[in-house]
């Protein structure tokens, strides 16, 4: 007969039921790992398939899309190309200065004479032929010398008393000649509030003179028949609008009406400073 077995196992056989109960779990163990693995390699192979696909799919996109967003910037919607936005805020809108000269005559750049641009921030009549800062009828001024456009501004020293002509900047972009040579333009972004435009003319409202001068800044030219009388054909002028009213025979000035000077050189080109329409427009 078979021994009874003892319910109480001494050490040694402890050790052994041990080691065989352990072995027997680390077999079922291996086997469930084995049916989870077989299980789930179906459903990983899928879930790789379906990576690998969303990820096709998403280059195929990037290629379609990319072409489209080019031509898109390149070419504008359906109405036009997008409107540019000023530091202002709002779409650019330009506030235009013309002046063109003698059918005879370009634009100097040779620096024998001098193109400006008057203002007068208090919306006041401005006198052409008195440029001394302390009795000046005009707070800014824009010079195109030949090679650059300068704005100046009327500056109360400091200490007082007196006034300079403060150089407040270049507005080279903002300036340029016409491609026949015979006009200066100048536009000024009136959203953008960075510009000298908006910086010193801080009103809507304002007037505006133009005269030429000698490189000794004496007047050659100016809207109306005579430099003496330029005060009344001041131009006022509103941001948003352009010209307004002031000058009688806006935007015209007569031919060669321009002034001599006894000391200048007898072949020097007076046509070319010699104005016929000064035009304040917005675009």
């Amino acid at each position: 007969m078979n021994a009874a077995r003892n319910p109480f196992p001494g050490p040694e056989e402890r050790r052994i039921v041990k080691r065989g109960t352990s072995a027997i779990q680390a077999r079922g163990k291996i086997s469930n790992l084995g049916k989870l693995i077989d299980n789930n390699i179906p459903e990983m192979m899928d879930k790789k398939i379906s990576k690998r696909h969303s990820f096709k799919n998403f280059i195929l996109f990037f290629k379609l899309i990319l072409p489209l967003s080019w031509l898109l910037l390149l070419t504008g919607c359906a109405k036009g190309p997008f409107p540019v936005a000023g530091p202002g805020g709002g779409a650019a809108r330009y506030l235009a200065f013309t002046l063109t000269v003698n059918r005879a005559g370009v634009i100097d750049r040779s620096g024998i004479g001098y193109y400006a641009i008057l203002f007068n921030s208090r919306n006041e009549p401005i006198d052409v032929t008195i440029d001394d800062p302390n009795t000046s009828t005009y707070t800014d001024k824009i010079i195109f010398n030949g090679v650059n456009f300068l704005w100046y501004h009327r500056q109360e020293n400091v200490p007082p008393p007196g006034y300079t002509w403060f150089p407040a900047g270049s507005v080279n972009n903002n300036g340029s000649v016409s491609s026949d040579g015979r006009s200066l333009i100048i536009k000024f972004n009136i959203n953008d509030s960075s510009t000298l435009l908006a910086q010193y003319l801080q009103s809507s409202n304002f007037t505006v003179h133009v005269v030429t001068l000698d490189n000794q800044g004496r007047p050659l030219d100016t809207i109306g028949p005579t430099l003496d009388n330029s005060i009344q054909y001041t131009m006022k002028v509103n941001k948003l609008t352009g010209y307004i009213t002031g000058d009688p025979i806006y935007p015209n000035d007569n031919e060669n009406d321009y002034v001599t000077r006894p000391d200048l050189p007898a072949d020097y080109p007076y046509k070319n400073f010699d104005i016929v329409t000064f035009q304040i427009t917005t675009q």
